[in-house]
């Protein structure tokens, strides 16, 4: 998974996490809060529906171990991202003071 960071590329490998910047470029000028905050208001409800999902004993005894396991990659997917958005906010209002 690729994700586009403050001040460059970043990519995750095992065990962690590998930066590539660019040049001579902020690119955090680029960035539109409002966007990024819109993604994050998405994906906290989206990650109630799959919490609501998983927590449900039905869905967990009968489903297959595969789809629950394709629910819990899910939900640790969008809390990564929610997490790397909420990172680069609160960099952003620091920045910008």
């Amino acid at each position: 998974m690729i994700l586009y960071r403050l001040t460059g590329w970043s990519f995750k490998v095992s065990g962690g996490e590998v930066f590539v910047s660019v040049p001579g470029r902020d690119i955090t000028e680029d960035i539109d809060t409002t966007k990024l905050i819109k993604e994050m208001e998405y994906l906290e409800g989206f990650m109630i529906k799959l919490k609501t999902k998983l927590d449900n004993k039905d869905f967990s005894d009968r489903a297959p171990e595969d789809v629950v396991n394709k629910e819990i990659k899910k939900w640790n997917d969008c809390w990564d991202r929610y997490d790397t958005i909420d990172k680069t906010l609160k960099y952003l209002n620091k920045k910008n003071g």
